[in-house]
């Protein structure tokens, strides 16, 4: 037992009495805390967060009482689909409210344990890291000419995981068999899909707070291996770059990193998306290396930096037509402030970019916005009175006002002098290229 706890930073309870710190009222109420501020829907109960709420107190020592008494045992989690950026489905597992706060409560316990010990080149769902530092971490190996990437595609990971391996990975450092019991049922708790109850046999079902970690404490044998073998890598949850600086070794790596993967491991490499590429053709997390073009692919790479991925700019445009359909019925103050809110959140992931398609994009978005306002003054006569307002002259808005109100009419210079850049400006557009980074 001394043995397995010498690891241990001080501070840092027993870990074969870490039941006690997990169903401690401090950690059970920090649990609940985080469980609110990400808010999310009910589990199959149908409690929500403001239900809890009501009854928190009896609610937190129902849960405490349980957990020590060996009566906790997890609810199904409510299966919900939500579609992939490349098509498909991924499934989530919402855990009940009470579930979700006894996973948080657990990772608040085990974290420490396992954070300490993560490779420098893991990134994903670790506090403190995030998708911007990953992807500067592969500009680093870019930049001291490791320039061939190996991009290893790990086939549905999250839905694959063998249970085995995590409750392995637990143990390593738990002693507490009863935290290990808690976890087991939590992976085996099975889903509610369609009425009907169907057991997990595998994998680490995403939607609840402990599933993050679990995947990073299998993966972190990945990390090991990779170390070991003196590679540099970055990986951020499941997605994951080896950097080499030729092709012959790229491959020769792809090759013994796949075989590793799926024998000592026993995870699925997808062969077919699994590739080696120049860093220029190579995506990651969204974005797309490059260096600038003045620079011929026989000079050394200076100022690597990185641009949007094709994927990621067509998925943007996919959205803003979600976000501006011409038949919502809704005012254009109301379009505005819905598209504004999804310009922010996205530029504040893609900041990172130094990509011309921020500004260019804004002429696409405003001529979109124009085709819906000239559907929204209606029929043709007050379409022609309402450009003439506008300051267009007679004869351009009778002919604009006969057209079909649509894409084409939108680009019409009628359209833009009665809907002028600034006329969106006023009337509160974020501007995406306002704040843009400048692209090398």
């Amino acid at each position: 037992m001394v043995a397995r706890q010498q690891w241990l930073p001080l501070g840092l309870p027993k870990t074969d009495r870490l039941l006690e710190s997990i169903a401690s009222w401090g950690n059970l109420l920090s649990a609940w805390r985080a469980v609110r501020r990400n808010h999310g829907a009910a589990g199959i109960d149908g409690v929500t967060i403001e239900r809890f709420e009501r009854d928190l107190e009896a609610n937190l020592q129902g849960l405490r009482s349980d957990m020590r008494a060996g009566r906790y045992r997890h609810q199904p989690l409510r299966r919900v689909w939500i579609p992939k950026p490349q098509g498909g489905q991924r499934p989530l597992g919402i855990p009940t409210i009470r579930d979700r706060v006894a996973q948080q409560a657990v990772l608040q316990a085990i974290e420490p344990m396992y954070e300490g010990t993560f490779s420098d080149s893991s990134f994903g769902f670790r506090p403190g890291r995030n998708q911007h530092q990953a992807v500067q971490h592969g500009l680093k190996h870019i930049a001291a000419e490791h320039t061939w990437v190996v991009e290893v595609d790990l086939k549905s990971f999250f839905d694959t995981i063998p249970h085995w391996k995590m409750v392995a990975r637990c143990k390593d450092r738990i002693a507490d068999e009863r935290v290990i019991t808690i976890l087991a049922r939590m992976l085996k708790a099975g889903v509610i899909q369609e009425g009907r109850w169907d057991p997990t046999e595998q994998g680490a079902p995403q939607g609840g707070p402990i599933s993050p970690l679990l995947s990073n404490m299998v993966l972190d044998q990945l990390d090991k291996e990779l170390e070991a073998r003196g590679h540099r890598f970055v990986r951020y949850a499941d997605d994951f770059q080896i950097f080499k600086s030729t092709s012959r070794a790229a491959y020769r790596v792809m090759d013994r990193v796949a075989a590793f993967l799926e024998k000592r491991m026993h995870l699925q490499v997808n062969r077919d998306k699994s590739q080696v590429v120049s860093f220029e053709e190579a995506n990651f997390l969204g974005f797309r290396y490059a260096q600038p073009e003045e620079n011929s692919p026989q000079q050394r790479p200076q100022k690597v930096h990185v641009v949007l991925s094709e994927k990621a700019k067509s998925r943007f445009k996919d959205k803003v037509r979600e976000v501006t359909p011409r038949h919502a019925g809704r005012s254009m103050k109301e379009i505005i402030e819905r598209l504004n809110a999804y310009l922010r959140g996205w530029q504040g992931y893609f900041r990172l970019a130094q990509d011309y398609f921020f500004k260019d994009i804004m002429g696409w978005i405003r001529r979109r916005l124009r085709a819906i306002k000239l559907k929204q003054w209606g029929c043709r006569n007050a379409v022609r009175k309402a450009l003439i307002r506008a300051g267009v002259s007679p004869g351009r808005a009778r002919r604009l006002a006969l057209s079909h109100f649509g894409w084409r009419a939108a680009g019409s210079p009628a359209a833009h002098q009665a809907l002028p850049n600034r006329w969106f400006v006023q009337h509160g557009l974020f501007d995406l290229g306002a704040n843009a980074a400048n692209p090398g």
